[in-house]
């Protein structure tokens, strides 16, 4: 007996399609085009260093300006604190100079005064051991340290002192009325009459 050869049915055959080989322009472009961006990676990132750079540095720049602007404001600060601090000082120290000097001024006049006084009280009241001073030589001596001491104090202690002379009648007497006329005093120019009147400015009290 013969069997029956079945034919199989042909399948296609499946080929690789055919690459086109790059003929020799669009290979070199190629070969450019990766040469290009092989090269553009390093120049970004030699790009973005550069331009960090200069950014830190305008950054830097600008904090440094920053920070000596603020020193020199702070050293003028306290340049102006030093100064006023300085003058206010001073002028404390002033015044207590002028405070010092004014209390020993016035020591110092307390001082005159009170030595005229008591010369002036010694030779009045007291008795001497040798003898007496004669009227002439006691208005002389009385007058002679009137007029020195009279250069050594201050407007008030004349005052004092004058008053003093009138309460002991020691002011020269012309005609009958003591005379102390164009004396300058704190109060202004006075005059002592033998009433007993204290007339200021020159003016004198008709008796």
């Amino acid at each position: 007996m013969f069997r029956r050869s079945r034919k199989q049915p042909c399948k296609p055959s499946r080929k690789k399609p055919l690459r086109k080989k790059p003929n020799g322009s669009g290979k070199r472009c190629l070969t450019l085009t990766r040469i290009a961006v092989s090269a553009s990676i390093p120049l970004m990132i030699a790009i973005f260093t550069v331009v960090t750079y200069v950014q830190q540095q305008q950054i830097s720049k600008h904090h440094r300006l920053q920070d000596q602007q603020i020193a020199n404001e702070t050293r003028l600060k306290d340049l102006q604190i030093a100064n006023l601090t300085r003058i206010h000082d001073n002028q404390i120290a002033e015044k207590q100079r002028e405070q010092d000097q004014q209390l020993a001024d016035d020591l110092h006049y307390q001082t005159v005064y009170n030595k005229y006084i008591e010369d002036v009280s010694n030779v009045l009241y007291e008795q001497h051991q040798s003898s007496s001073f004669v009227d002439a030589d006691k208005f002389q001596y009385i007058r002679s340290k009137t007029v020195t001491t009279l250069r050594d104090i201050d407007s008030a202690h004349k005052t004092y002192l004058f008053m003093f002379l009138y309460d002991n009648n020691l002011l020269p007497i012309t005609d009958g009325i003591q005379v102390l006329k164009n004396v300058v005093l704190p109060d202004g120019t006075w005059r002592i009459t033998s009433g007993r009147n204290l007339v200021k400015n020159g003016d004198a009290e008709k008796e």
